[in-house]
């Protein structure tokens, strides 16, 4: 059993970085399966996201060895891996491909997940980022799957109803994420959120674009597509100082110059007085 372990470890290591890059796009990853692999395989991969130790090799083939396996665990829709795949996602600021792939991977796998990433997504002592992911996820579910759009809908303005108490940026991802759902059966509860300040501005917009968002399917709206490209511009601006770069983890083998760090705690190096994570330091946020 071991040895077959090590097999299956070479072969995703093997793959590397070209192969990583070019099945970027979830609707490659069946690619995959024409490499042989099948349900026997699951536990063998479910073993590699465990392993610690390969989400922080300094090996670029060994790093992104973890990355293929969860692509693949999607294509099996191997709900067994959900617990795993949960317990990853608080990995998200130090690796940028779970926050821009685990709502496709989620999706892939199905609704058996929901409850988990509810609860996930429910527990505000996770991180920040990692409960946006969820939100993001919970998104992704609910268009892919309709029959679950209600459940997820439901979900996530029930999460906002606590925007008295929510951080506002908390709160910007969530009405982000209905949106996504055009969720206006939602929009009283995102406007209280509104009304009371309790919103980020600069995740979505204010109330007004909030109300062009969600009634995309209006007729009596016009010009929704210069909106949809504020918005887009704006999220761009928010994420720009730390995209999405599948490069952070296949560097790492490379010869790297030391820097000063920046701390998420720290106060952002362009001066406007917010703490890095609050500022600059925002990732993930275009979906």
């Amino acid at each position: 059993m071991e040895a077959r372990y090590f097999q299956l470890l070479d072969q995703l290591a093997d793959f590397g970085e070209d192969l990583c890059r070019s099945r970027i796009a979830p609707d490659t990853w069946h690619e995959y399966l024409q490499s042989g692999f099948d349900q026997s395989h699951v536990q063998d991969l479910i073993r590699i996201l465990d392993d610690d130790t390969l989400h922080e090799s300094e090996f670029t083939g060994t790093a992104m060895a973890p990355i293929h396996a969860w692509r693949i665990l999607a294509e099996l829709k191997a709900v067994e891996a959900i617990p795993t795949l949960i317990s990853l996602i608080h990995r998200i600021d130090e690796n940028d491909w779970i926050g821009e792939e685990f709502p496709d991977v989620f999706s892939k796998i199905g609704p058996s997940s929901l409850e988990a990433v509810e609860l996930y997504a429910r527990t505000s002592r996770n991180g920040e980022f990692a409960r946006i992911c969820t939100f993001r996820l919970i998104a992704k579910m609910g268009c892919d799957h309709p029959e679950q759009r209600t459940k997820c809908v439901e979900i996530l303005t029930d999460l906002l109803r606590a925007h008295g108490t929510n951080d506002r940026d908390i709160n910007g991802f969530l009405v982000s994420a209905l949106s996504d759902l055009g969720a206006l059966e939602s929009f009283e509860v995102v406007r209280e959120a509104y009304e009371k300040n309790h919103v980020a501005l600069s995740i979505l917009g204010d109330l007004r674009d909030a109300e062009y968002y969600f009634r995309i399917g209006a007729k009596d709206y016009e010009d929704i597509d210069t909106f949809r490209e504020a918005r887009l511009n704006r999220l761009r601006a928010l994420s720009e100082s730390q995209p999405f770069e599948p490069t952070r983890i296949i560097e790492k083998s490379r010869p790297i110059v030391a820097a000063p760090r920046i701390g998420r705690n720290d106060l952002c190096p362009c001066g406007s007085g917010k703490k890095y994570k609050k500022c600059h330091g925002v990732a993930g946020t275009l979906h």
